[in-house]
């Protein structure tokens, strides 16, 4: 925690084991944990530097993401991890599209031609919304 905290961890002696196709869900109050806890700082890159792990290990398909470089962590965010917020007004942007946002996440990961990108997009619309074209 930064200097002058009411303590020095966020979160201290927690551990989670997870097989493969389990799923966490971590549910508690604002400022429990939870962000901390998952460790949204180094699996998805999204806490201040100060919220490092200082022990302890994140072991995911037996490589310790903690030692991992940015760029590996990047490759890995949206595709093999992800994080659903449980503010839901956070997870869209009101000045895009829905469309658009699908769209962008697909070309951050490096996901299909353009064309493809607005396919797919079309496609996962569709089986929810009417789809009209312009």
């Amino acid at each position: 925690m930064p200097p002058g905290s009411d303590r020095a961890f966020a979160v201290s002696d927690t551990s989670f084991d997870l097989r493969r196709e389990e799923i966490l869900c971590v549910v508690g109050e604002s400022g429990s944990g939870k962000s901390v806890s998952a460790n949204a700082n180094a699996i998805m890159g999204l806490l201040p530097d100060f919220l490092k792990p200082v022990v302890g290990r994140i072991v995911f398909d037996g490589r310790d993401l903690l030692t991992l470089p940015e760029s590996e962590l990047q490759g890995m965010r949206g595709s093999r991890t992800g994080m659903i917020f449980q503010e839901p007004m956070s997870a869209l942007t009101p000045t895009m599209t829905v469309g658009d946002q699908i769209i962008e996440v697909m070309a951050l990961h490096n996901m299909h031609t353009p064309q493809e990108r607005r396919a797919r997009m079309l496609a996962l619309l569709g089986g929810i919304l009417p789809i009209t074209t312009a």
